[in-house]
């Protein structure tokens, strides 16, 4: 395999232009022929392509019918001068790969009740009294998802993995510990969906408390599964050998599925984990709750969730080699891309990313064509307060694009929920910002969906897809526009100063949802140096340890940086200390410890809200930034802006930094000052720097 991966690892850029997303739910699998006009109305909008996706309709996507379907859809896009990547997505199949493998995804369920989001601080245990204890969980009966026919997951207990005793010192950390497992009983109230565990104790464990781990079988393929990756390989050479017009294969979120409280555990993660890290993950799986006096807790966690990543990982580039091998095998010409977003939630700040399996974006690049990102509440840009995420979504975009086998190439997804309901008049000026805000960035658009884009017999409200919304008809001037802005937007790369380290480690060590807080403080820190005229990359420890460092710089990919901001707090890596002690002695300009732990207070919700990290904690942050780095240019008042370099000198692109907002002032850099008039229209301005 390791050749196949080889042979394949830089294919062509994909085609300049926008993207949409094309879902084919159960309308499309009754009638067929409905492909054809979709296809030519994609087209008639100036779409450059399609990813094809069966979404949240009746049939298995290794049903002969879908892939009928999926030949026709691919087909008719073809033929109406568009190309085609295919969702060649495994989970779409879990239904049938489980029936003739055996094999389906194991999880641990730790949460109190369905609806409980487990954040560190709600933890599901029962205190022992009278020398005996009755533990119990109330499992959920669905987890609604696109990705399955029956409209989400199903949990069924199978057995109980760990149960443990232990007691909380004065401090609240954990004083001692028991493994209790095979003293206890458990019952499965099937009617209630209830996991019940029970035991009689020694009167000396009065006061101690009870945690347990019941293991559930579910209807979603098992990533780590033999005989469901020979199934499946043998899926990606027939549909390769019935469509020829494929370029490219795409996953949409990848990963377990699973939140805060839900661990995916089977016994080939159990298997590489003991193979990983020497020890056996059984043994310390109190550790991925509760913190251990030792602090030996933060290396377990970095092991379990490195390990998920790498699973995911490994699925992306086995997906990927296997694609471009029956691309081959099938007198293909080209070589076969692959994307799209890797992410859930946690390319802003929703750590649940962690056990999806997709938290360590960098890592993940290496297996795509382009570097993409997913945002959503497209509405929320009329108040740049509420979303620093979409700024934070843009320059993670531009930080991923310069690594992987395609340097430069950034696509970026925008959708609503309110947005682009009948009556709504901001939908026209969001999209019409929103664009300018790609122009800025150097990034294209990636539609959200063309059909349905929800769940199948659960109403998410994701919003109306096209061409059911509103905005459909402005679709072919904004690709037009896009089609023609290469040649400004992409002639150079941006001018990045300021190397940012992101704090995966200390994420994997925090373990819970209470992590959500610190990713909040990171978004808005992101946003708001952005705002105020620095222009700064955000890359892993693993990444950066491909830097080289040399007269007060640091050189990563051809980029170089003055500058290193470590967000990192307690946990990191030996090897990012050491790069810090080296990149001081070269004169580097380090800011260490930027964000806060101290109030560290778990949360009960997936995504908290940004008003709830005050602007004055921001303004702190900022300072201890700005007082040892200076920002890489000066922006006029109300304004937002890029700077890129190529061949004849330096390209400056501002915009207002809101919809319908005016920016006018001085425009500073290195040197140079370019007065501005007010104004509301993007701006694009030539620099001559004396001396480049």
């Amino acid at each position: 395999m390791e050749d196949v991966l080889e042979m394949f690892r830089k294919p062509e850029p994909p085609p300049l232009g926008t993207w949409i997303m094309w879902m084919l739910g159960e309308k499309e699998e009754d009638d067929p022929s409905r492909v054809d006009t979709q296809a030519a109305d994609i087209a008639d909008k100036d779409f450059t392509g399609v990813l094809v996706f069966p979404r949240a309709g009746k049939l298995d996507l290794r049903h002969p019918e879908m892939i009928d379907l999926l030949e026709r859809a691919s087909n008719a896009a073809n033929t109406n001068g568009l190309d085609v990547w295919l969702l060649a997505d495994p989970r779409l199949a879990s239904r049938s790969l489980i029936e003739e493998s055996g094999e389906a995804l194991e999880v641990l369920i730790i949460n109190k009740t369905p609806d409980d989001f487990w954040n560190g601080s709600n933890l599901n245990s029962v205190r022992i009294e009278g020398c005996k204890f009755r533990w119990e969980m109330e499992y959920p009966e669905l987890r609604p998802t696109h990705m399955l026919q029956e409209g989400g997951i199903t949990y069924y207990p199978i057995g109980l993995e760990k149960v443990y005793l232990f007691k909380r010192g004065d401090d609240g950390g954990i004083a001692d510990i028991k493994d209790i497992t095979e003293f206890v009983d458990w019952q499965h109230d099937e009617n209630n969906r209830k996991v019940i565990v029970n035991c009689e104790v020694d009167e000396s464990l009065n006061g101690y408390e009870v945690l347990a781990f019941p293991k559930f079988r579910t209807n979603f393929l098992d990533y780590t599964g033999i005989k469901t990756w020979e199934l499946w390989i043998k899926t990606i050479d027939e549909l390769f050998e019935r469509i020829e017009c494929i370029s490219g294969i795409c996953w949409d979120e990848p990963g377990f599925y699973c939140e805060f409280g839900k661990f995916p555990y089977t016994k080939h993660i159990c298997n590489h984990f003991k193979k990983s890290y020497g020890y056996d993950l059984p043994e310390r799986l109190a550790w991925l709750v509760l913190d251990s006096p030792d602090e030996s807790h933060a290396m377990v966690r970095n092991g379990y969730y490195q390990l998920l990543n790498n699973v995911i990982s490994s699925t992306m580039d086995l997906n990927w080699s296997v694609s471009s091998r029956a691309a081959v095998n099938n007198e293909r010409m080209g070589s076969i891309q692959s994307g799209i977003h890797a992410t859930w939630h946690g390319e802003f700040c929703g750590l649940e990313e962690m056990v999806h399996g997709s938290m360590d974006l960098w890592h993940l690049r290496k297996f795509q064509s382009a570097a993409f990102t997913d945002i959503g509440e497209a509405e929320r840009l009329l108040n740049p307060g509420t979303c620093p995420d979409i700024i934070y979504s843009l320059v993670l975009a531009r930080s991923l694009s310069k690594v992987g086998p395609n340097r430069g190439i950034i696509y970026s997804n925008c959708w609503g929920i309110n947005f682009g309901k009948p009556g709504d008049e901001a939908s026209g000026e969001i999209m019409d910002y929103w664009r300018d805000l790609l122009d800025m960035f150097g990034a294209r658009w990636l539609a959200h969906g063309y059909g349905w884009p929800g769940t199948r017999f659960t109403d998410l409200n994701f919003g109306p897809g096209y061409p059911d919304h509103p905005t459909w008809e402005r679709f072919s001037l904004l690709n037009q526009h896009t089609k023609g802005a290469g040649d400004t937007f992409e002639v150079g790369e941006p001018v990045t100063d300021v190397l940012m380290v992101y704090p995966l480690e200390n994420f994997y060590a925090i373990g819970h949802a209470g992590g959500n807080r610190v990713g909040v403080q990171l978004v808005k820190l992101v946003d708001l140096l952005t705002r105020r005229g620095y222009q700064l990359d955000i890359i892993s420890s693993e990444w950066l340890m491909d830097a080289n460092i040399y007269d007060g710089r640091i050189v990563l990919n051809g980029c170089e940086y003055n500058s290193l901001l470590v967000t990192h707090g307690r946990y990191m890596t030996q090897g990012l200390r050491d790069f810090i002690v080296q990149a001081k002695d070269a004169g580097v300009t380090v800011v260490e410890n930027i964000l806060s732990y101290d109030d560290l207070t778990p949360f009960g919700t997936a995504l908290p809200k940004f008003d709830e990290i005050s602007d004055d904690q921001m303004e702190r942050m900022y300072e201890k930034i700005s007082d040892a780095v200076p920002p890489t240019f000066e922006l006029p008042d109300g304004a937002i802006g890029n700077i890129r370099k190529d061949d004849d000198g330096y390209i400056v692109h501002m915009i207002a930094d809101r919809p319908n907002g005016r920016c006018g002032g001085t425009f500073k850099y290195s040197g140079v000052e370019v007065k501005i008039e007010e104004r509301q229209e993007p701006l694009t301005i030539r620099l001559e720097v004396e001396g480049e």
